[in-house]
């Protein structure tokens, strides 16, 4: 049986396209019979941007100000700066009273004590599961690379936001069981602050609060204190110039902090209180004509008026350093720190103050394509893993301030 052919009119090919020939079949436009717009299902898929879009605040200036010491390897030196453990001295002999010609007196000794730290830890683990690798790459998803991308930021930012501002709590983690970095509530304090003050809350501290290292606060006198002032049980007292400049007084003639040296620290509410204060004394003398105005954005623009700048970072001198969370009462508390180098009969033995580095910073991935496989996890997962062993080792209490018990 022969084949049959079937043929076509020749306006099929001769310029007539599908969609008309189907226009006028439907008897009008093939648009108003069935509309495909972007509400229909599946026609659309969003996209999106491989940037994560990080909507967290990130700022660490309190821990990137501080100064990193490597103890990574100890010293075989006793003249080098050993990680973890140093000496102190403190009641220093006084001069005798001899007579002329009189007795030889008797030798005096000053004081030596030992201190020890205890090496404190930041995990931080990332993980997804296979399937979610998978879909990212089928997909428009996100991997454990990508997740992985702000990890070391978000590390940084909870050692600073959940351990070194955290007030301390009457009642807390004593010092000896806390595994992670150490607060600077806790090592800038002093024995009469634990005797006498309350924690955030209002609670009175307890023996113990402020202890730190293997020095107990209450037991070993002042050589452990920091200068701290505080207003006891008494409630919060309004941060002034005079209070302030009087704490400063305070702290450079009690204690042994340089003052080119010195660095204030505390939360920005703190922080604008004490620049309205020193705004106070700030005098401008401008011209009695306006004469410019400041541009923002593409086309907005300020009022016109005198450019001044009265916003001071500095209190005579002293820089101040703003940090997203600090140990606060009504105000966020001040610390004042001294940064720089102890240097004993010539030696450096390292900043007075800082953050002791026991291990270089560890990353050590595991799942697929690792070392370590599924089997080692015991899921089927992709893990990475953060971590440092460090801690706040401060050598020089008194070169170190407090100020609380603050309000606006």
């Amino acid at each position: 049986m022969s084949a049959r052919h079937t043929y076509l009119p020749s306006g099929y090919y001769s310029g007539n396209k599908f969609g008309d020939l189907s226009a006028a079949f439907f008897d009008g436009a093939l648009e108003s019979k069935a509309t495909f717009d972007s509400g229909v299902d599946g026609i659309n898929n969003d996209v999106y941007g491989e940037a994560l879009w990080n909507q967290v605040n990130l700022k660490t200036n309190l821990f990137g100000a501080m100064p990193k010491i490597d103890a990574t390897s100890a010293s075989t030196s006793i003249d080098d700066p050993r990680p973890k453990t140093f000496r102190v001295a403190h009641n220093p002999p006084t001069v005798d009273d001899v007579g002329e010609g009189g007795a030889i007196p008797t030798a005096q000794t000053y004081d030596v004590e030992e201190v020890s730290a205890t090496p404190k830890r930041s995990p931080l683990v990332m993980e997804s599961t296979v399937l979610q690798e998978i879909n990212a790459q089928l997909q428009d998803g996100l991997g454990l690379d990508e997740l992985d991308i702000l990890s070391e930021d978000y590390l940084e930012r909870s050692i600073e936001r959940d351990n070194l501002t955290a007030p301390v709590s009457s009642g807390g983690t004593a010092y000896a069981d806390e595994n992670n970095i150490t607060s600077i509530d806790r090592v800038v304090a002093s024995a009469d602050e634990e005797a006498n003050a309350q924690d955030t809350a209002d609670n009175a501290l307890t023996d113990g609060d402020l202890d730190v290292y293997d020095i107990d606060r209450s037991a070993v006198g002042s050589w452990a204190d920091a200068y701290v002032d505080h207003n006891a049980a008494s409630g919060d007292r309004q941060l002034t110039a005079s209070l302030f400049d009087d704490f400063l007084d305070a702290y450079f003639e009690n204690g042994t902090a340089v003052r080119e040296n010195a660095v204030i620290v505390s939360g920005r509410d703190t922080l604008r209180v004490l620049g309205d204060l020193k705004n106070d004394e700030v005098y401008a003398e401008v011209g009695s004509t306006p004469g410019s105005r400041e541009s923002a954005g593409d086309s907005g623009e300020s009022r016109l008026g005198q450019d001044v700048n009265t916003r001071v970072s500095t209190w005579d001198g002293i820089p101040m350093l703003p940090v997203e969370s600090m140990p606060s009462d009504t105000l966020s508390r001040i610390y004042v720190f001294d940064f720089s180098d102890k240097v004993v009969n010539g030696v450096n033995y390292g900043p007075k103050i800082g953050i002791e580095n026991y291990m270089a910073p560890y990353v050590e991935s595991a799942g697929q394509g690792q070392d370590q496989g599924f089997l080692s996890i015991g899921e089927f997962k992709n893990k990475v893993l953060y971590l440092m062993y460090h801690e706040v080792v401060c050598r020089d209490f008194g070169a170190q301030g407090k100020l609380r018990d603050l309000s606006e």
